[in-house]
């Protein structure tokens, strides 16, 4: 059976040696290195093939208006005077141009930055979208590809056959043999093995053939999870939800600069 956390921590500690995920465990529930947190949803998705990337991303809603907010703080007051009554009428005449000058600036601040942001989403959809094409080419490559070698392999194997058997039959030549026997048999050793060197460099050059065939489709099949798992943050950021950077380790909150407004 199984022994409970303090009994476990007792017999390492006996032996001098302490699990760090053990003692971790002992304080509660342990999220591994470089994971994401349970209540954030994760960066990446699973790869298919299928996956809608033609679906615009989203934006989060604009900053609060801070010539508004000055505004209604300004008229709810109620002003004991006709002098503190012209004072707030003054006061909204002064702060309703810098203020609206400030709002402008941060619109088109935010405006430049998800642009930016929209547009690396787009980038990404069109390079995800284009090697997503490309897949069903570099699958039919690689189905030809195992064709190739699969024939090449047959035609070496029987190239060595048949230089074996001419090799063993040069060697059990008759001592009555003419020269002129004695030459073909020569010949067609010879021929043997050069083909049986044709037949071998044709092989690996199938094989090697494949193995580019089949890095290349590696290859796109993991830029295609990269540019997903870019997507997948460049969402979140213009949908302004927390998610998991696997770059960082860590969560990131697109809008926590907003927090201190």
């Amino acid at each position: 059976m199984l022994k409970p956390l303090s009994q476990q921590m007792e017999d390492r500690l006996q032996t001098g040696v302490l699990d760090p995920t053990l003692v971790a465990a002992s304080f509660g529930a342990v999220v591994p290195v470089a994971a994401p947190l349970p209540e954030l949803p994760p960066t990446w998705n699973r790869l298919d093939d299928t996956v809608a990337m033609d679906v615009r991303a989203r934006r989060p809603e604009p900053a609060p208006s801070l010539l508004e907010h000055a505004m209604t703080r300004l008229r709810s007051l109620r002003p004991i005077t006709a002098e503190r009554k012209v004072q707030v009428a003054e006061m909204m005449d002064t702060v309703s141009g810098p203020l609206e000058s400030f709002d402008r600036f941060v619109a088109e601040m935010e405006e430049e930055h998800f642009v930016a942001v929209d547009q690396r989403w787009e980038n990404c959809r069109i390079a995800g979208r284009k090697l997503v094409d490309s897949v069903p080419a570099l699958e039919r490559e690689i189905a030809q590809g195992q064709q190739l070698v699969r024939e090449t392999g047959q035609t070496k194997g029987q190239r060595k056959g048949e230089l074996e058997t001419l090799y063993y039959q040069r060697q059990r030549i008759s001592q009555w043999a003419d020269e002129n026997e004695i030459r073909t048999a020569d010949k067609q050793l010879s021929d043997a093995r050069e083909a049986m060197q044709i037949a071998t460099q044709e092989a690996l050059e199938a094989m090697q053939d494949l193995a580019d065939s089949e890095s290349k489709l590696l290859t796109t099949r993991a830029h295609l999870q990269t540019l997903q798992t870019e997507m997948s943050k460049l969402q979140h950021e213009l949908d302004g939800q927390a998610y998991f950077d696997p770059s960082l380790g860590l969560s990131a909150r697109p809008t926590a600069y907003k927090e201190s407004w």
